[in-house]
């Protein structure tokens, strides 16, 4: 609100959640690197907007998949929906020759449902974000 009591015309979205798993069932020894993409009108208020994951080791048995539980915890505020955020995931592994090589990759717009839950195919193998926790507050 503005000092006058009125309204200032933004509002702001949190989105917290966590980079869940992957599932690279050729691959192993993977990491995930991430970023946000918004339109121009969108400002961060808190939070980081890029990072990387551990590198991650397959489970043995029953869990053969790539597990990071990787938090994601950022708020932005804007006057207008348009350039909604997106998360951009790119996910990485080692050749024979141990140099970094590109498993995957895609884009998802955020949810604007609260509570989502988004699973994201990159390339032939399967990433999934968990934003288990997505909040919308308008002011």
């Amino acid at each position: 609100m503005s000092s006058d009591g009125g309204f200032d015309g933004y509002f702001l979205l949190s989105v917290t959640g966590q980079i869940e798993k992957a599932d690279f069932p050729l691959h192993d020894y993977i990491w995930c690197k991430y970023c946000f993409a918004t339109g121009q009108d969108w400002t961060k208020l808190t939070g980081l907007d890029e990072g990387m994951t551990q590198t991650s080791i397959k489970g043995v048995g029953c869990n053969d998949q790539n597990n990071f539980n990787f938090p994601i915890d950022i708020s932005w505020k804007s006057t207008n929906p348009f350039g909604w955020p997106q998360i951009v995931l790119h996910a990485y592994g080692v050749d024979v020759f141990g140099k970094d090589v590109l498993r995957g990759y895609g884009a998802v717009h955020v949810p604007m449902k609260i509570g989502s839950l988004v699973q994201m195919d990159i390339s032939f193998e399967n990433l999934k974000l968990d934003s288990s926790v997505l909040s919308l507050f308008l002011i």
